[in-house]
């Protein structure tokens, strides 16, 4: 799968796009929403939301990541260096 671009796409496209890749790697796993729902504590209904690009809480979100084995993946999302200032360039501490 290609790079989501969030700039382009609207938010609906974006978590379609999100699901999809979160299905794939459900099914790579060889489980089913079932089985993956009871891991993360979740009801199906939410995983089925999540695959469907419907919104889903935070905390369900990182459930259902730790449970694919995925949590980590979170950390990219946290770069070092990101520009805090508005009015200067100093960098923050995150």
């Amino acid at each position: 799968m290609g790079v989501i671009d969030l700039l382009e796409s609207g938010d609906t496209a974006a978590l379609k796009a999100l699901g999809a890749r979160f299905a794939r790697r459900r099914l790579n796993r060889n489980k089913t929403q079932q089985i993956l729902a009871n891991e993360a504590g979740v009801s199906r209904k939410t995983v089925s939301n999540l695959e469907n690009g419907a919104p889903v809480t935070t905390v369900n979100l990182v459930r259902v990541l730790r449970a694919l084995g995925e949590y980590r993946g979170l950390d990219n999302i946290w770069v070092s260096g990101i520009q805090c200032g508005f009015d200067d360039n100093s960098a923050c501490d995150m």
